[in-house]
């Protein structure tokens, strides 16, 4: 949250995707990561981590909004 200068007023200002990669490039250039790191890795990991916690393969599909339980797998 950020407070205002003229009203004190908090505000919460929206990311553009591209602040949130290149933020996530510079942290994997920093840890001097090897592999290819992206904001989709996260999505896929979070999916590859339920499924490995033996979660049910419907509850992990509605999670990222696949329409398809092939496109989960």
């Amino acid at each position: 949250m950020t407070v205002t200068a003229v009203t004190k007023e908090r505000r919460r200002y929206h990311l553009h995707e591209k602040n949130i990669q290149e933020a996530l490039y510079e942290a994997v250039r920093l840890a001097k990561l090897t592999k290819r790191v992206t904001c989709h890795t996260f999505r896929h990991s979070f999916a590859t981590h339920l499924l490995q916690a033996n979660y049910d393969i419907r509850t992990i599909q509605e999670l990222p909004g696949h329409n398809d339980v092939a496109t989960t797998i």
